[in-house]
């Protein structure tokens, strides 16, 4: 595991009031550039890949101008092949799985004071 030395950005995750505050300031921005942006974008939600790794992946390719290509759907053997340096390395080498979904609710009552606070960027997102 690398090991990450905390930064002004890092540091805002210490609490989960300061996640939250981070989260909605830079989805926040986000959600006012995107208007903005002159060039064509495409936003994939995590359950549309998961659901249809296939379709959204060909979707995805298509809108960046790259052939489609079957290794694309075996990314995570590919990934095992590799010496990765990502702190995320241990979830880069597994498959795209369905076990993610909907996992915030065992959170749920550390979340509950501020979902009013993140409702209108849930609402934006599809989520609520």
């Amino acid at each position: 595991m690398q090991s990450l030395s905390p930064n002004p950005v890092s540091s805002a995750y210490l609490s989960l009031e300061g996640t939250v505050t981070q989260y909605l300031s830079v989805m926040g921005f986000w959600r006012t550039l995107l208007p903005r942006l002159r060039n064509p974008f495409l936003e994939v939600r995590y359950e549309e890949l998961v659901d249809d790794l296939e379709g959204t992946s060909r979707k995805t390719l298509e809108f960046l101008g790259i052939p489609w290509d079957e290794r694309v759907l075996h990314f995570d053997e590919h990934a095992r092949s590799k010496s990765l340096r990502s702190p995320s390395y241990a979830e880069v080498i597994k498959p795209v799985s369905k076990r993610a979904i909907g996992r915030w609710q065992n959170y749920r009552r550390h979340l509950e004071p501020f979902l009013e606070r993140l409702e209108p960027i849930l609402k934006a997102l599809g989520y609520a």
